[in-house]
């Protein structure tokens, strides 16, 4: 029952209101928030794809820095390969 429920709810809150002006201009009616609402939608949009890129960049960099990390026999960290590391990076303008 509970499965049934959650697929008759929309995918999320921004969607919802998507489907309302999707409505909206099929039927001619233009609520003068509306606009205002489409403009709302696009920024937060935006915003959400910019952070998933922020995000994204920052595990690729993440990434790269623990496969730079070096251990040596006693399994310790050699510092001077993170510091390396980060010496090239900052060189080629990554950070």
């Amino acid at each position: 029952m509970l499965g049934n429920i959650k697929n008759k709810l929309p995918a999320n809150a921004f969607q919802l209101r998507e489907d309302q002006l999707q409505a909206e201009q099929a039927n001619g009616r233009k609520d003068p928030s509306a606009l205002e609402d489409e403009h709302l939608l696009s920024a937060e949009r935006f915003a959400f794809e910019l952070a998933d890129q922020t995000i994204l960049s920052r595990a690729a960099l993440m990434a790269e820095a623990f496969e730079a990390v070096d251990v040596n026999d006693e399994g310790f960290i050699r510092w001077e390969s993170i510091t390396s590391y980060l010496e090239r990076s900052l060189a080629s303008g990554r950070f």
